[in-house]
């Protein structure tokens, strides 16, 4: 039997990050995931803890920093909510802020290079249409002045 499926989720995290001397804050900085969601995760204070698929892949990326395998824990983190379901405890469910980095939706993350790319279709366009403009300037000018083109010199 495996050491680690007789322990709780955070007891299995805890021990790990402590078998390797790590601080919270150095785990923090490995794994960009806000100390307070480790620290949640350790003491299985899941109501601090945002939607379970943050959380799945909060406890992927803390376990696989670790060096523990990831899909014991969340296999164990899935139960507990089951059960937490079965009983009518459900575990509260509310919309909250998203992790920083991994948490964003990725349409987000692009918005300022998309903005940018059709900023600068809009100047071409501005370009093509100034460069249109002034040739039809151009050849009016000359048909007007007796076809002399002042400005093909």
């Amino acid at each position: 039997m495996d050491p680690e499926s007789s322990r709780s989720i955070g007891a299995v995290l805890r021990e790990a990050r402590q078998r390797q001397q790590l601080t919270l804050a150095e785990c923090m900085e490995r794994t960009r995931i806000r100390r307070k969601y480790l620290e949640a995760l350790e003491n299985e204070d899941f109501q601090t803890l945002p939607e379970p698929a943050y959380v799945r892949g909060f406890l992927r990326t803390y376990s696989t920093s670790l060096g523990v395998a990831p899909q014991r824990l969340i296999d164990a983190y899935d139960e507990t909510v089951d059960r937490a379901d079965a009983s009518g405890e459900r575990v509260e469910l509310r919309a909250r802020e998203a992790p920083p980095g991994g948490g964003r939706p990725r349409a987000r993350r692009h918005t300022g290079a998309r903005g940018l790319i059709w900023a600068l279709v809009g100047l071409a366009a501005v370009v093509v249409v100034a460069f249109f403009a002034s040739r039809g300037l151009a050849m009016d000018m000359a048909a007007a002045s007796g076809g002399v083109d002042y400005f093909s010199r």
